[in-house]
């Protein structure tokens, strides 16, 4: 994330801890102070103690004084914008950050339509999907023609019926696709891994829409195909159904969703090293989420372990006691 980025400094400065900062320098001062009435009272006949009255005097004593409050003010009231745990028993570490997801290079998750329709009339330039086409494809049509090659070996459920997206075949929630990116840069070229999933449908509007139950339904298919198509790199995630899908969730529950989700397909099967789960500045503000609660549940998450299915009986065999 470019730190001049405008909504990574209004989440800097709003999450900033002012009163930590300033509070750190006054008692600072306010230690120095006390010291200071201290060694006046008792230095009568003592060399010792007036060697520090002495000191304590010095302008460039109370600078250092100053310098160290500035230090632990910063140390505490510097925002807090990544959080981290690993999976128990899985050698898998979950990460969450507040920071522009294109600012990685690792594989990135990516929410789209069940048709996979990425034009301009869909999908809006301010969506991830949008930046992507723009960042790494050159354009709508190069990325939609790297699209079309990925899904020709997915089976769809038919042709869309409804919206305006009635003439396009429609896939499964959850489907997902890998195709690569390029971003070239002035003296080399990055490659990027893609997995687009279909998360929302398009309605007669043109908008993406997406019921909850069905977006929580198509987690566990998504993490599926990741390890069944992916080479169990890096993953990014951003937080899915925060922007143009319109779910019902605020974006605290969505957090903790994907979450939950990533650690129960995990413990089915691991499928990276490592996840980072990105929190835009503007979507951090807007959600006015609270790193201390997102890292409490994330360890806890982590820290869980599954119930083993054989500790279910089957239908039909009953219990013994």
């Amino acid at each position: 994330m470019n730190v001049l980025d405008c909504s990574y400094l209004r989440w800097f400065f709003g999450s900033f801890g002012f009163r930590k900062f300033f509070g750190s320098i006054l008692q600072s001062l306010g230690v120095l102070l006390v010291f200071d009435k201290i060694v006046e009272r008792y230095s009568q006949n003592n060399d010792w103690l007036e060697f520090w009255v002495g000191l304590i005097g010095h302008m460039w004593t109370l600078w250092v004084v100053i310098i160290i409050g500035l230090a632990m003010g910063l140390f505490r009231a510097w925002p807090r914008n990544r959080v981290g745990a690993r999976i128990q028993g899985k050698d898998v570490d979950v990460e969450v950050r507040i920071k522009n997801i294109f600012s990685s290079s690792d594989a990135m998750v990516v929410g789209c339509n069940t048709t996979f329709d990425i034009r301009g009339k869909i999908i809006s330039e301010r969506s991830i999907q949008g930046q992507c086409a723009k960042r790494y494809f050159n354009g709508e049509e190069s990325f939609a023609q790297k699209i079309t090659k990925a899904l020709r070996n997915v089976a769809p459920l038919g042709t869309q019926e409804e919206g305006a997206n009635n003439d396009h075949v429609e896939y499964e929630m959850g489907t997902t696709i890998a195709v690569i990116g390029r971003l070239r840069k002035r003296f080399s070229e990055m490659e990027r891994k893609i997995y687009l999933v279909a998360i929302a449908r398009i309605n007669d509007y043109g908008a993406a829409t997406a019921d909850d139950t069905e977006f929580l339904g198509a987690l566990p298919k998504m993490w599926e195909e990741i390890r069944t198509k992916g080479g169990m790199e890096n993953l990014d995630c951003p937080i899915l159904g925060s922007g143009f899908s319109r779910l019902k969730m605020n974006r605290q529950q969505l957090i903790d969703e994907l979450i939950r989700s990533f650690i129960a397909a995990t413990h089915e099967g691991k499928l990276t090293e490592k996840i980072t789960f990105y929190i835009s500045p503007s979507d951090f503000m807007k959600g006015s989420l609270e790193m201390k609660k997102i890292s409490r549940f994330l360890e806890h998450e982590c820290e869980r372990l599954p119930v083993p299915s054989a500790a279910v009986p089957p239908d039909g065999i009953p219990l013994t006691s």
